[in-house]
């Protein structure tokens, strides 16, 4: 069935002491083996030690769930990984426009 409600596209950073290539590659296989996403993509501060999720959904989707799948697709993420997500729990959700953000830890 062809929809043609518009996708919606989300990013989120997370940080983390842990953030290596070695890391990135686990956590980029599995992100990209993950159903029901477009177009995802991964990227690296390593400097930074952040890692910035990219990806998308096919609507029809309200923001709340396509963010609520994104947070549950990076912890599967990096989980596959090895990495644990404590404090998840308590993730803040901000407008991407706002000038104040919070880092998840990984």
């Amino acid at each position: 069935m062809t929809t043609n409600a518009p996708a919606i596209y989300v990013e989120l950073t997370v940080a983390g002491d842990k953030v290596t290539s070695k890391m990135f590659d686990l956590v980029a296989e599995a992100l990209y083996n993950c159903e029901g996403v477009i177009d995802p993509d991964l990227e690296a501060d390593f400097a930074a030690k952040t890692l910035t999720f990219h990806m998308g959904f096919a609507g029809p989707i309200e923001p709340d769930q396509a963010l609520g799948k994104v947070l549950g697709i990076a912890r599967t993420a990096l989980h596959a990984a090895g990495l644990g997500t404590p404090g998840w729990e308590n993730v803040r959700i901000e407008n991407a426009d706002s000038k104040e953000r919070q880092l998840i830890d990984c």
